[in-house]
């Protein structure tokens, strides 16, 4: 009777062990890191490359100056729009008080309607150009941010395309100048069976192996159809932070799901 107890509880044993043993396992999967964000920089704005204060390679923060077209011709059509606003601006007020004006002479019965009406026609038009005056300056104004090619997110230069003194024709073809990735954060792409996809969120856990090291992760992206037709996989996006560490595109790594 002892030796049957003792069976029957390393019996349960095992079975716990089996259970707890199972209950831990948790899926790697193979694969290779890549950047979380990347971006090809460019400018709707024609002009002549004055300098790049950058190389493949640097490191930047969000907004700083990474390339910057020649902008003599930009600041003259900048200013002249200015003038013009101002310009613009006196008309319209002088329209404004010579239909006022106009309006009280057609009241004490000195004037004709058409004259009335003619004054209220040159109070539209000057209105309107005022208008206009303001929407030239605006795009002056955008023309001279854009000259100034700016870091999106505090990124790492990972190409560039465009050298000093290049022509950028941007009325006639976008013209590819840089291109950055986010600094500090990458990501891991996974194909997953039907099966376990079912059983992952949108940021839940999940860990990066690189090198023997281990990286948080969360999920960002979970596939809602197969990658194609004959698969029954679907693909998971793990993003990362490389805890100031730097990381390349393309390093072998393990996707730990839970």
């Amino acid at each position: 009777m002892k030796q049957r107890y003792k069976m029957q509880t390393a019996g349960w044993c095992g079975w716990l062990f089996l259970v707890c043993a199972t209950a831990t396992v948790a899926e790697e999967i193979d694969t290779t890191i890549t950047w979380r964000q990347k971006t090809v920089l460019s400018t709707p704005v024609s002009g002549v490359i004055k300098t790049i204060n950058v190389a493949p390679g640097a490191l930047v923060n969000k907004d700083d100056v990474l390339l910057q077209l020649d902008d003599r011709a930009i600041k003259q059509t900048l200013e002249k729009a200015k003038a013009q606003v101002e310009r613009m601006q006196l008309l319209e007020e002088e329209a404004e008080r010579e239909l006022e004006r106009t309006n009280e002479l057609y009241d004490q019965t000195l004037i004709a309607d058409h004259e009335k009406q003619m004054a209220i026609i040159a109070r539209a038009e000057a209105a309107a150009k005022h208008q206009a005056a303001k929407a030239d300056l605006a795009r002056a104004q955008m023309d001279m941010e854009y000259s100034a090619v700016r870091a999106p997110y505090d990124a790492i230069v990972i190409k560039q395309f465009a050298q000093i003194g290049q022509t950028i024709a941007s009325l006639t073809a976008i013209t590819p100048l840089l291109e950055v990735a986010e600094r500090g954060m990458m990501s891991a792409n996974v194909l997953v069976t039907g099966g376990t996809v079912g059983k992952l969120n949108i940021g839940g856990a999940a860990n990066v192996k690189i090198g023997g090291k281990t990286y948080n992760g969360t999920i960002e992206a979970i596939g809602l159809e197969p990658v194609s037709e004959k698969s029954n996989k679907y693909e998971v996006k793990v993003s990362f932070s490389t805890q100031g560490k730097l990381l390349r595109a393309g390093q072998s790594a393990k996707v730990i799901l839970p």
